[in-house]
């Protein structure tokens, strides 16, 4: 090895080792006021409060954002929460936690009670069509009622089953239109649990009231009070959540 080249392996070697002691030194060594030769104290912030990622002691940089990028209300620099929703409840796309837009209407056109802009619900029906289809119901629910109390289940349940029919195909033409309506009363009521409109113990609940209510079909009546009174009841639940899907909460029948 020429001398030259020793003398300037000997000078690399120097700087190096003067390099690494600077960054020990820089590292390391801390002034007076508790920081080191890069700026930062020993819990790794510098003066202004900040790490080397920019960001402060509760975890947020300069403009307020922490790492996932929400400030301290929960909100990103577009004003949005994690949800997706801002300040006032909308997204993105103008609608608020519940489907619904400023409004009123969903992605699809239809309000809260079911209804587009023109008063049409998914079965091409307007709320007077149902006004009229719970007046019936209540004439149904109110005969039952009469029956029932004078003993004559057999009149009572088959009042009641033709109330059942109507009310659960009035919920799904409200809800999804009219494709079921070459289905029969037990696939009606399955398909309004499949639809999310009841959930399975309710779906159990109707299928028994339409059993009872089918036994006087063919020819056993074969019932106690308790039983009619329960499908009755059963169909005083489906006129109350018929009036409350589209919108008609006035009292329609007898205590």
């Amino acid at each position: 090895m020429t001398p030259i080249i020793k003398i300037s392996l000997t000078i690399a070697g120097l700087v190096a080792a003067a390099i690494g002691f600077k960054n020990i030194n820089d590292h390391f060594n801390y002034d007076e006021e508790g920081f080191n030769g890069l700026g930062f104290d020993r819990d790794g912030f510098n003066k202004e409060g900040f790490d080397r990622d920019g960001y402060n002691r509760e975890g947020y940089d300069a403009s307020g954002y922490n790492r996932e990028g929400y400030n301290a209300s929960g909100y990103n620099a577009e004003g949005f929460d994690r949800k997706g929703y801002d300040k006032e409840g909308w997204n993105r796309n103008g609608f608020n936690a519940k489907g619904f837009d400023r409004e009123g209407y969903d992605a699809s056109g239809y309000d809260t009670h079911g209804f587009d802009r023109d008063g049409l619900d998914r079965g091409n029906k307007n709320s007077d069509y149902y006004r009229v289809r719970v007046s019936e119901l209540t004439k149904n629910l109110n005969r039952a009622r009469i029956q029932m109390k004078q003993g004559n289940f057999e009149y009572a349940l088959r009042d009641i089953r033709v109330g059942i029919e109507i009310g659960i195909s009035c919920i799904l033409l409200h809800k999804i239109g009219s494709e079921f309506e070459d289905k029969s009363l037990k696939q009606r009521i399955e398909t309004c649990e499949s639809h999310g409109i009841f959930d399975c113990y309710y779906t159990k609940q109707l299928l028994s009231a339409k059993n009872h209510c089918n036994d006087t079909m063919h020819g056993n009546c074969d019932k106690d009070y308790n039983q009619v009174h329960f499908c009755y009841k059963t169909l005083e639940e489906i006129i109350d959540t018929l009036q409350i899907m589209t919108g008609l909460f006035e009292p329609t029948y007898d205590d």
